[in-house]
């Protein structure tokens, strides 16, 4: 049986991780130098600040040419992304819609049906 502690952690959780792929996603400080020099991440650049600032072509030019694993990893994270949101919205339209009409197992009922033999 299903109970919402375990319906309310599962969503938490969802959007839980939801947040910290979105943060990993859009700041810029996966890569970044030492002497203050631009801040390079999966989706989003910073070119500097100040006397350190880079020319913005050549950051620019440097983001475009990042390394093969480095592209991989943004197309996973925006599957992932992806993902995380169809999650969400297949758990709001599962649980929480059934929640409020009253019925525990609501839509998940018919989705799972243990077989008797």
């Amino acid at each position: 049986m299903v109970n919402k502690t375990s319906i309310s952690a599962f969503g938490g959780s969802i959007i839980l991780v939801f947040i910290f792929t979105t943060i990993a996603l859009f700041t810029p400080g996966w890569r970044y130098f030492r002497n203050g020099g631009p801040q390079l991440g999966l989706v989003t650049y910073h070119c500097g600040s100040g006397i350190r600032e880079v020319n913005f072509r050549d950051c620019k030019d440097w983001y475009n040419a990042r390394w093969i694993f480095e592209r991989a990893a943004l197309a996973f994270m925006i599957l992932a992304f992806l993902f995380e949101i169809a999650a969400i919205g297949i758990f709001v339209i599962l649980f929480v819609k059934a929640n409020r009409s009253g019925d525990r197992l609501g839509a998940l009922s018919y989705v799972y049906t243990p077989l008797h033999f």
